[in-house]
């Protein structure tokens, strides 16, 4: 069941695990492709025009390898950088309402409280 919110009753409401998995995944696809920007060459399409059209996939594949290893060695700072939302987002509580900033937890008994 997706939680409403207590004050507004409005379905925009993030879970604390929610936010995690949005900052963790950010992260890592804002990882792959800066290194993979990095990576590719000045030119339309990343792909060398010099190269033989059957090694354009294994290309892609070098630069897509090196993006993930940018991501997995950057794992660390996304990690804090969830906390930090879960600490300061979110503190205590559980869900936070993007309407209207009520933070309450599952319990629907306990109060929300606004921002």
């Amino acid at each position: 069941m997706t939680p409403h919110c207590l004050i507004c009753e409005s379905v925009a409401v993030l879970s604390k695990e929610n936010a995690n998995t949005a900052v963790m995944l950010i992260g890592t696809i804002e990882s792959v492709l800066s290194s993979m920007n990095q990576d590719s060459p000045p030119f339309a399409g990343g792909i060398r025009p010099q190269a033989r059209h059957e090694s354009h996939l294994v290309q892609f594949l070098e630069l897509l390898g090196d993006g993930i290893s940018a991501a997995i060695a950057g794992c660390s700072s996304m990690v804090a950088f969830a906390q930090d939302v879960q600490k300061y987002q979110f503190r205590r509580y559980d869900y936070l309402c993007l309407r209207c900033g009520a933070l309450f937890n599952q319990d629907s008994s306990s109060a929300p409280h606004n921002l």
